[in-house]
């Protein structure tokens, strides 16, 4: 495969698998069997750890985050998305946060993806009890 095509079918990965955490159900078929997850509040996390997190924080949320991409862009084993995650929290009020997520590939699957965001708003989104309106 050339690494045109490679790079094109690498996008189309990291953009499903972004899709499928939005869509409350991450696609773990398209992730590496050693896939990880690394953010700099939580520091590197396990597949069992992720899908915990990912539901736990899906829990928070009237609705689904939807992420607006802006930027894709591939290299060699690496996908970068600049996106904005926009959602509604259980309680009403309205979540927005800028991310950029960089997917490490191996052989054509998600073998890490490494988020970026804005940890303040996080914090301030997440870090707290929510009760639904």
């Amino acid at each position: 495969m050339s690494p045109e095509t490679q790079n094109a079918a690498n996008k189309q990965t990291a953009i499903a698998f972004l899709r499928s955490i939005s869509a409350r159900n991450p696609d773990m078929a398209i992730a590496a069997p050693d896939f990880s997850f690394w953010m700099p509040t939580r520091g590197l996390l396990d597949k069992d750890t992720f899908l915990k997190l990912s539901a736990g924080l899906q829990s928070m949320l009237a609705e689904p985050i939807t992420f607006d991409i802006a930027h894709v862009t591939a290299e060699e084993d690496r996908v970068s998305i600049e996106a904005v995650g926009t959602a509604t929290l259980i309680d009403g009020v309205p979540f927005r946060n800028d991310y950029h997520i960089l997917f490490l590939m191996q052989d054509g699957k998600v073998l890490q993806m490494r988020e970026y965001n804005n940890s303040i708003v996080g914090a301030e989104a997440f870090g707290k009890k929510r009760q639904p309106a």
